[in-house]
């Protein structure tokens, strides 16, 4: 593991992965005074890793109600030095997001906590979504691992969800710790208005998207779509 993932990811510390719905979720940033995921290292199958190494993302969902839960695993190939300030640095993703707008810093809290509001435009027939989020975000030891968590909450009453929260979790990942392993974990109710197979259809589509946008934005130098080069893992 590298020595330390910089404190400039937040602004000093804070320089840092869904979109329709589920890009909202990350949109923003602030203090999360207490968790509602307790964040974990993923546990990846032979299978899965080898689907990862090849480029391909790994989504899973679940639903209950209104509520749908999920989680997916993405490898970019860039540094974590390099995906952590994209990632934190919630108040720009109207920068180099399509379908996010008007993103701001509302308020900054400390070093490693903000919230921040913008807009996630969405397909017909839902409206496009809009909020504050709390999150915060620092370099932690999880299950044993050095890993950068970021982690962030819906505020109740500042737009139009209901409830999202999650968290992204992102480590080194290759024989050099030249690549980085994202996490991200997720809970939304949209509310009753919004059909669930509507939801789950955004979530499987545009959860990958994020993980693709990054690694465009990072890896322009590629030039070629998916951004991703083959490498030797082993």
């Amino acid at each position: 593991m590298p020595t330390d993932i910089p404190r400039e990811a937040s602004d000093k510390a804070c320089r840092v992965l869904t979109a329709g719905f589920c890009l909202l979720f990350v949109l923003l940033t602030a203090t999360i005074v207490e968790a509602k995921v307790e964040p974990s290292q993923p546990v990846i199958t032979e299978e899965q890793t080898e689907k990862l190494r090849a480029g391909e993302y790994i989504i899973e969902l679940e639903h209950e109600g209104n509520v749908v839960t999920g989680w997916m695993l993405a490898l970019v190939q860039d540094p974590i030095n390099e995906v952590v300030p994209l990632l934190a640095r919630c108040w720009e993703y109207s920068r180099w997001q399509d379908n996010i707008v008007d993103t701001k810093l509302v308020e900054r809290i400390s070093d490693n906590s903000v919230v921040c509001s913008g807009k996630t435009l969405t397909p017909m027939p839902a409206r496009d979504r809009h909020g504050h989020f709390q999150v915060e975000y620092d370099t932690k030891v999880v299950d044993g691992t050095r890993s950068f968590v970021y982690e962030y909450e819906y505020l109740e009453g500042t737009g139009n969800l209901e409830e999202v929260f999650g968290y992204w979790l992102l480590k080194p990942y290759g024989n050099n710790q030249e690549h980085t392993l994202a996490k991200h974990s997720f809970s939304v109710d949209l509310g009753s208005r919004i059909p669930t197979f509507l939801i789950r259809w955004v979530l499987n589509r545009n959860v990958p998207e994020l993980a693709y946008t990054i690694r465009k934005h990072l890896g322009e130098h590629r030039t070629e779509e998916p951004y991703w080069d083959e490498h030797d893992y082993d």
